[in-house]
């Protein structure tokens, strides 16, 4: 489920645009931005029904929702306390609404269990890229997240960055953060970026043949990069677990491996693509080729 102040997402105020999102080409790049942040102004879900959504979940035999609490342009669907680029600047509900409560009380009513993505990279944040000012802005938005919505089961971050080679560089303080969760969700499983769960290397939704959970791969999160280069692997590797690289890896990791896949073309919902939904067949294919290969 991705958050987002529109239609769209934040991959389309990247410098780069990516070709499945993109703005009108007479529209400049300063102008396009400037609207875009702008969309908070006039964020009013007034059709938004979480009790709709668990509802759903729960009937198709879901067991947890991980929520995109933020995503890349930094808008946050809590009232955080770290930025005016949140619900609290919006018309909706007079500034009072809160997305990641009402998904929290709608999850505990049908009993799924609840977790967070949290972007890491953050393209509103005006300390992005300055080092431990912004490790600090982001440790604050995961303690609000992980302190004021009961238990979370799982934290999920990606690592994503699409700023090119002229952009902004931020070196996150992994340690402290992971340090974060696992202080206040002791139990929360850290996905992606955390030591938990690893991403799978793509996605649709498809794992390896065979899908270690045992594995050589040092998670990314992890700051000696050594292993993983000296064996010259990363989560994208086709070979992440077989006999003849174990045999030159120094040490293996408790790493399952976990799957994503959109039922659309893309991640967004956009109306003219709802005749190419994925198809039952095509989704139980899907589920073979991960479950049925222990991701």
């Amino acid at each position: 489920l991705y958050s987002v102040p529109g239609i769209v997402e934040s991959w389309s105020i990247c410098s780069e645009d990516v070709d499945w999102i993109s703005r009108k080409k007479n529209l400049p790049y300063d102008e396009y931005k400037k609207w875009y942040f702008g969309l908070k102004d006039s964020l009013n879900p007034v059709n938004f029904k979480p009790k709709q959504w668990a509802d759903v979940m729960e009937k198709a035999g879901m067991k947890y929702m991980i929520f995109t609490t933020k995503h890349h342009d930094g808008f946050c669907l809590w009232p955080t306390k770290t930025t005016t680029h949140s619900v609290a600047s919006s018309s909706w509900k007079n500034g009072k609404g809160d997305v990641v409560g009402e998904l929290r009380k709608a999850c505990e009513k049908y009993g799924l269990k609840f977790g967070v993505y949290l972007s890491p990279w953050d393209r509103n944040a005006k300390c992005y890229g300055q080092g431990d000012e912004y490790n600090k802005f982001f440790i604050e938005q995961l303690t609000e997240l992980l302190t004021n919505y009961g238990e979370v089961h799982e934290v999920w971050f990606d690592g994503a960055n699409g700023e090119g080679p002229n952009g902004k560089k931020q070196e996150y303080d992994w340690t402290s953060i992971l340090k974060t969760i696992h202080k206040l969700q002791p139990n929360a499983v850290t996905a992606i970026m955390g030591d938990d769960v690893r991403w799978v290397g793509n996605e649709g939704g498809l794992g390896r043949t065979t899908e270690w959970s045992a594995t050589v791969l040092s998670p990314g999160s992890y700051p000696d990069k050594s292993h993983n280069k000296r064996l010259k692997i990363n989560e994208m590797s086709k070979d992440l677990g077989s006999r003849e690289l174990v045999e030159k890896a120094y040490r293996m990791y408790w790493y399952p491996s976990e799957v994503d896949v959109s039922i659309r073309p893309g991640w967004f919902y956009h109306a003219e693509q709802d005749s190419q939904v994925r198809s039952l067949n095509n989704l139980i294919d899907i589920y073979y080729q991960s479950v049925g290969r222990n991701s």
